[in-house]
């Protein structure tokens, strides 16, 4: 380095060092020694030294709320993202300009959590174009323009041309509010209306190329009756608005009327009707039946009214009568009641028995009914969950019988067994109401878990993998991987206590693993990556987590995920992704889990013999398996090699079981090399 004294006992050195190569973001390391006659002092060394981060790359910046092409007024704020991740923005080197016929002019811009650009447009005229730029630099002065887009002008606030009430006007009940809007250049964005500090968002639509019409329907009766005003408000896309009020009076008070008669009735009967609520504007009451009008006889104050029905001339069956009540503001108030002449209920004859069918999509289910006086007509209906399906009927025997079908979503329905009911009535209102039982799959299987062993290998071998797979409907009947690397593996499992299979794979690389599932009931679904493994050499240490690493294949160089308190990382699959932790059901067989705790994860326990964990017994009795095979090749190449020798006399006899011996403690050390078995942790069920 070079120095040079600024006194007796102080010095200044610097050293101009041109690194050229290295990327942005990349750290540069360093140390300084300095040394006189006796000793030597350092400033960082080769173990710990200090660091400078290379910063090439200039701020980025966004428009949040501003697309090329929009309009923008002066009250259009245009929120910027302003990043710069490694040196960090200079905030006095931020410079917002928009450009005019070759003009230049600044445009007011702040910080906050986000930037905030505003530019004046009340010098400029309606529709014409501006071009926005913004200036950011780092504090190391690596600069960046750039271009946000291309803004028009709209400085015309919206029109609201007629609105559908008037000023002072009375309303009830739910009320539907129009207005019809004007805006010329950047278009209705949306209106609002207020009233009792309640704001609602109407519903707009462009009914010609400036004007849209918007609406709401206002439930007054939510708000207390009295005066009230509301605030329409409108917002174009540039942000032009406009707020008007109007005064208006809520009254929702109206009548009420009540039907009390018996339910079953002959010869003359008193049909009765009670009121309440407001009165004072009721001008007659009147009961309808058999679509003729009868004027019923009430009190004075319209509280109590009544009319005797002579039924003794109708013919049995079921009819509707209705009392209205007649009032001067046109409230619809009324009430209604069936009267029976019959009391026979109806009977089901038949139905089918769905229990013992899977069920999947839309499914018609058929149902029987009959009565000797008739049936009631749009009475029977199909009752799944709290939701009530209409049945299309055909009637039988002049309406003494009526077959029915109903046609429901099974997806709306669990999948398993459900119960459905059937109901009817008949004309006298009895009701008929049968259960039926049925099996819904509509869902294909769910994976649990999926385990690869192992997840990584520095060179070709059998790879294990074992699904756990669950289908609440019906069963799993199918399960096959496909392996995505160099070369891509089609593996069919094999069903056991969960789904087991193992594979040579011979190529290096990354390999990525997709799940397709089938269950009885034909419901097949396909999920990508849900599993990974590498075969090959893994530069594991060096701190950087390289494309084909993650956390459960590096964890010296992979940030492991973010996790709750309730939850650990699972790595069965390759993959890490936090799972609830002791939960029976999450697939993985914890420590704190075994056979008797939790079967669903750890499997079904076995008198007197040892149990691991679902998957990790799975994945050693594969591996064992995989031994015993290599094994039987060996014995095979021995026998091979014994045979060739005995045909020979006895002194090549000799010399071939030497020669055996050692080819046989070759075979046993490559083999061993190449297995790289991993032995797991069993524990006692």
């Amino acid at each position: 380095m070079s120095c040079f004294l600024i006194n007796s006992t102080t010095a200044n050195c610097f050293k101009e060092i041109e690194i050229v190569a290295a990327e942005s973001g990349t750290k540069e390391y360093y140390y300084f020694e300095v040394s006189d006659r006796n000793e030597t002092t350092f400033l960082g060394n080769e173990t710990n030294p200090l660091a400078v981060i290379i910063d090439r790359q200039p701020p980025i910046v966004n428009a949040l709320n501003f697309i090329n092409g929009s309009f923008i007024s002066s009250n259009k704020i245009i929120d910027l993202s302003i990043i710069d991740l490694l040196s960090g923005l200079d905030n006095s080197s931020v410079l917002a300009y928009y450009i005019k016929d070759n003009e230049t002019f600044l445009a007011n811009i702040t910080p906050n959590a986000t930037w905030k650009m505003k530019i004046r447009t009340d010098e400029f005229q309606n529709n014409e174009s501006i071009l926005i730029y913004v200036n950011a630099s780092d504090v190391l002065g690596n600069k960046n323009t750039t271009f946000l887009g291309v803004a028009f002008i709209d400085n015309e606030i919206p029109e609201i041309n007629n609105i559908s009430l008037s000023e002072g006007e009375e309303i009830r009940g739910s009320v539907n509010i129009t207005l019809r809007i004007k805006d010329r250049y950047s278009g209705l964005d949306y209106s609002e209306m207020e009233i009792n500090n309640n704001k609602y968002r109407m519903e707009c639509k462009n009914i010609s190329e400036d004007t849209y019409l918007c609406s709401f329907i206002l439930n007054t009766t939510i708000f207390s009756d009295g005066n009230y005003e509301i605030y329409f408000s409108v917002f174009d896309k540039a942000n032009n608005t406009i707020k008007t009020p109007l005064n208006i009076k809520i009254n929702n008070q109206r009548p009420f009327v009540q039907i009390i008669s018996p339910n079953y009735v002959k010869g003359i009967v008193t049909i009765n009707a009670t009121l309440s609520g407001r009165k004072d504007i009721i001008e007659d009451v009147i009961l309808k039946f058999m679509e003729k009008d009868y004027k019923m006889n009430c009190y004075n104050d319209f509280s109590y009214c009544s009319y005797l029905l002579n039924t003794t001339n109708i013919n049995d069956g079921a009819y509707i009568i209705k009392v209205i009540v007649k009032n001067s503001l046109n409230y619809s108030v009324s009430d209604e009641k069936s009267i029976i002449i019959d009391n026979t209920p109806p009977t089901i004859l038949t139905t089918a028995d769905y229990s013992q069918i899977y069920l999947k999509g839309d499914h018609s289910a058929v149902v029987y009914y009959m009565d000797e006086w008739g049936l009631k007509e749009n009475s029977f209906f199909l009752k799944v969950l709290d939701k009530n399906i209409e049945m299309d009927c055909i009637s039988i025997l002049q309406g003494r019988r009526f077959s029915c079908t109903g046609t429901f979503d099974t997806t709306i329905l669990h999948d398993g067994e459900n119960e459905i009911f059937f109901v009817g009535e008949d004309l006298a209102g009895n009701v008929v109401n049968r259960s039926v039982k049925i099996r819904v799959d509509n869902n294909p299987p769910e994976l649990i878990s999926l385990y690869v062993y192992p997840t990584y290998s520095s060179f070709s071998r059998v790879f294990n993998f074992t699904a756990v797979l669950k289908d609440e409907g019906s069963d799993v009947i199918f399960a096959q991987l496909l392996i995505k690397g160099e070369k891509n593996y089609t593996l069919d499992l094999r069903k056991g206590s969960n789904w087991h299979g193992e594979i040579y794979i011979a190529s290096n690389g990354s390999y990525w693993i997709d799940i397709t599932s089938s269950d009885i009931n034909n419901n097949t679904k396909t999920i990508k990556d849900v599993g990974y493994f590498y075969i090959g050499k893994l530069i594991c240490g060096n701190k950087i987590c390289e494309n084909e690493e993650n956390y459960c294949v590096c964890k010296e160089d992979c940030s492991p995920p973010t996790c709750k308190e309730n939850e650990i990382i699972d790595c069965n699959s390759g993959i890490p992704k936090c799972i609830i932790k002791n939960v029976c059901g999450n697939g993985i067989c914890e420590e704190n889990e075994n056979c008797e705790t939790c079967e669903k994860d750890c499997g079904i326990c076995k008198e007197e013999k040892t149990e691991t964990t679902t998957l990790k017994q799975t994945s050693l009795q594969t591996t064992i398996q995989t031994e015993k095979k290599e094994k039987k090749n060996i014995i095979k190449e021995i026998y091979s090699f014994v045979s060739e020798f005995v045909s020979g006399n006895s002194i090549i006899i000799l010399i071939g079981l030497i020669i055996l011996i050692l080819a046989f403690a070759i075979i046993i050390t490559f083999r061993r090399r190449k297995r790289n078995i991993t032995i797991f942790y069993v524990k006692k069920a």
